[in-house]
């Protein structure tokens, strides 16, 4: 099974979690994935339980920086990790943007 459905599945999750809705998109806002480093360390066989720990590394009010680990669920085993570097865009204005406030906290973990 190709890894990087797992890592956009586990991106579009994150997303939600700090507020990048369906009504957030619909309102042109979102976030675009401008650099990913993947690195494939283990090879996993149709069928496989899959599942990813997903971490919000520091990020600004443009930027959302994420790493994510892909595990085999049956015996723990680290398949491939993926770093993510996303920037806040107005698809209307088709341009960078800061985010609005409320939505830069829940985007910011603490340090």
């Amino acid at each position: 099974m190709p890894v990087h459905p797992c890592f956009a599945d586990a991106s579009e999750a994150l997303l939600q979690m700090v507020g990048v809705d369906t009504d957030y998109v619909k309102a042109c806002h979102s976030y675009y994935t401008v650099e990913s480093h993947v690195r494939l360390l283990a090879e996993t066989k149709l069928g496989d339980a899959l599942y990813v720990k997903a971490q919000l590394l520091p990020s600004d009010g443009k930027k959302i920086h994420s790493f994510m680990s892909l595990y085999r669920a049956s015996d723990d085993t680290l398949l491939s990790t993926c770093e993510h570097l996303m920037l806040h865009v107005s698809s209307k204005e088709s341009w960078a943007e800061e985010l609005n406030l409320q939505l830069q906290c829940r985007a910011s973990p603490p340090l």
